[in-house]
């Protein structure tokens, strides 16, 4: 009989960042902030990054050093998007179904920052832009063995069936479901709700 025990697996303890580490992401952060007000106002492909290097005081070589597109500044913005809804669905109560915990982890994490209406510059700028919209759903498929471990431990799957298909199959569908109400949420400008549009296209796979 298989074992359907749902112990949690032990999680390691996360690096220290080093003093380095830290003055790196604070030069990203300020190359990024540069880059996101000059694409606010003049628009993603208007502004090449000779313009951005020389707003932040680095040189080009520099920009590069830290970032290897400009598609990669504006998805710097969105990189622990995915790490914080895994802590929020490792979070969940053990009672909640997945697909119940997954909306329930995507809220959370959208509100983490915020309101959602916060984030709605750097959504507009990555659903409006082919090239910086397939660099995010790469990102995306990156995190999939990432939530392997938790999912299938919400299934009930045993250790050799962490790489499972249907763990990567829900975790794939439940940020499909996220892409859509993204892009339903610029279409309108901002003037829907992003968490009910979430809610809706989750309930609509669910139903």
């Amino acid at each position: 009989m298989r074992d359907t025990s749902t112990t949690t697996p032990p999680r390691t303890q996360a690096a220290q960042p080093t003093i380095a580490d830290r003055k790196r992401q604070l030069v990203r952060e300020e190359i990024s902030a540069v880059a996101m007000r000059l694409f606010l106002e003049h628009g993603f492909d208007q502004v090449p990054v000779e313009q951005i290097a020389a707003k932040a005081g680095v040189s080009r070589t520099t920009f590069f050093r830290y970032f290897p597109t400009k598609e990669d500044v504006v998805l710097f913005q969105n990189e622990r998007f995915g790490p914080q809804v895994l802590e929020s669905l490792r979070a969940r109560p053990d009672t909640e179904r997945v697909w119940e915990a997954f909306t329930r982890a995507f809220e959370d994490a959208l509100t983490t920052v915020g309101t959602p209406q916060d984030g709605l510059p750097v959504v507009a700028i990555v659903c409006g832009n082919p090239q910086i919209h397939a660099r995010n759903l790469e990102k995306q498929r990156e995190w999939r063995p990432l939530f392997a471990p938790e999912v299938a431990r919400r299934l009930a799957l045993t250790g050799d069936e962490v790489g499972d298909t249907r763990a990567h199959a829900l975790t794939a569908a439940a940020f499909a479901c996220l892409e859509v109400a993204f892009d339903t949420w610029t279409s309108s400008d901002g003037k829907k709700d992003l968490l009910e549009l979430l809610r809706q296209a989750m309930e609509a796979i669910s139903s």
